[in-house]
């Protein structure tokens, strides 16, 4: 399981209530963080931090910023020639944003409010994916459900063959690995 005690993250978002949450929630998780409040010395801080060897492993961008274009901030960020910080976008709005976000190269989106286990999820996914050097798919809040569904496996007895046979179907459908009996002993076999 990947740690972010001491990773370090900076979050851009211009509304200073939501900074202060999403700050205290990214510390409470062991997280060295940096939190602006403007994106204009975003990309400069970013690429100061990695000639100073301290680079920042993830960076969490309002897409409502109000004083610079958060796309251009997150392409500067990736266009910097030093080891650039995964980027989450956040926004209040879900319509298309998403879409525009991957096609953008940004490595996931969280829609706004978010809760903490989404959030420290979210940070830990991309941390993992960042530790392993991997070009990731995008990652949303349901992709991330997904994968801990497919990472679940779900035993079941019965009471008879049909009431096993619909929570086989069940399960299945809903995409967790199962093992479904009616007969004890097997289950604990």
């Amino acid at each position: 399981d990947i740690c972010l005690d001491g990773r370090k993250i900076l979050i851009l978002e211009d509304n200073k209530h939501t900074l202060e949450v999403l700050k205290q929630m990214a510390q409470s998780f062991g997280m060295t963080v940096t939190g602006l409040t403007t994106g204009a010395e975003a990309v400069a801080l970013i690429e100061a931090a990695a000639a100073d060897k301290e680079p920042y492993e993830l960076c969490v961008v309002d897409l409502e910023l109000s004083d610079k274009e958060p796309f251009e901030i997150m392409s500067g960020i990736k266009a910097l020639n030093i080891f650039h910080p995964f980027i989450l976008a956040i926004s209040n709005s879900v319509t298309d944003v998403a879409s525009l976000c991957r096609n953008a190269g940004v490595n996931g989106f969280l829609p706004k409010p978010t809760n903490r286990q989404t959030f420290h999820n979210m940070l830990k996914t991309l941390a993992s994916n960042r530790r392993e050097n991997r070009k990731t798919d995008f990652i949303t809040q349901y992709s991330i459900k997904e994968n801990l569904k497919h990472s679940v496996s779900v035993f079941s007895i019965c009471h008879d063959n049909e009431q096993a046979e619909h929570w086989k179907i069940m399960l299945d459908n809903s995409g967790y690995v199962n093992f479904v009996t009616t007969d004890a002993m097997s289950a604990v076999q």
